[in-house]
């Protein structure tokens, strides 16, 4: 719903901050896509028409009280983290010479949506609210996956967190490209795995993964796993085990009481 974006107290400093500027900007990415699903997000990203993402980041920091963080100086991304230290904003320069092309480069139908701060519309040229509302992660083009090979495996840290099916042509691009997994750093893989087994539907994504020879490249140690059958300690094959270990805690978790929750919530040192 588009109430749950303009209504955000975050989008409405952007908001002005812009619109004081008469600056073309946008919100674009997950936290369009969360919003529309009602899920809270507090990490919000902007794309910037004019060129001058830094400039901007730095200036709406200030505006705000605010840490300006240089992200990557090379393709002009930098944070803003807002005085609470709970939320931050990525600003980006606009990857093309328009905003519609900036968002038919991104991997995902449904992470190419954006919303104009200064014409207060949705711009959805990848027809991805269809997507968010049948519930499919959808390519928009195979080169756009093949050109950063961790979409491969973010496609099923989105069926993990979103419950949401990958379209047709997105297995067929999975199932050709899936090797190439391993071209990507490990420390982005871990980033993505542990985020997917921190979603709601994990069980069916390590499925999904298991199906594509997935988790075999990414966890080589699988491979001699899937060779231990069923046996008198266990009633699945090693892997299913493994499998339906990560259901079983799952479920401890959700039919935990809110003490027990907490305590497994918290971080430790």
């Amino acid at each position: 719903m588009i109430e749950n974006i303009v209504n955000n107290s975050i989008i409405l400093l952007l908001k002005e901050f812009f619109l004081n500027r008469n600056e073309h900007a946008y919100v674009v990415g997950g936290f369009i896509r969360d919003c529309l699903l009602g899920v809270e997000s507090s990490d919000i990203d902007i794309v910037v028409s004019s060129g001058k993402a830094k400039c901007l980041a730095k200036d709406f920091a200030d505006s705000i009280n605010g840490y300006f963080v240089e992200l990557d100086n090379v393709n002009n991304i930098y944070r803003v983290v807002l005085h609470d230290k709970t939320c931050y904003v990525d600003f980006a320069d606009c990857v093309g010479r328009t905003i519609e092309e900036d968002l038919r480069r991104r991997d995902f139908t449904i992470n190419a949506i954006a919303y104009s701060l200064l014409q207060d519309k949705i711009i959805d040229v990848c027809h991805g609210l269809d997507d968010i509302n049948n519930a499919v992660i959808r390519e928009i083009a195979e080169e756009n996956i093949v050109d950063d090979p961790i979409r491969l495996f973010r496609a099923f840290r989105f069926k993990s967190t979103l419950g949401f099916d990958l379209s047709l042509g997105l297995r067929e691009i999975v199932k050709k490209h899936a090797q190439k997994i391993q071209l990507t750093a490990k420390e982005r893989i871990n980033v993505e795995l542990i985020k997917l087994l921190g979603g709601k539907y994990s069980v069916k994504a390590l499925q999904a993964l298991d199906e594509f020879n997935i988790l075999e490249l990414i966890i080589p140690e699988v491979k001699e796993i899937k060779k231990i059958p069923p046996n008198s300690h266990h009633h699945l094959c090693l892997l299913e085990h493994s499998i339906e270990t990560v259901k079983q805690v799952q479920a401890y978790y959700e039919n935990a009481s809110a003490e027990v929750r907490e305590h497994l919530d918290s971080e430790y040192a």
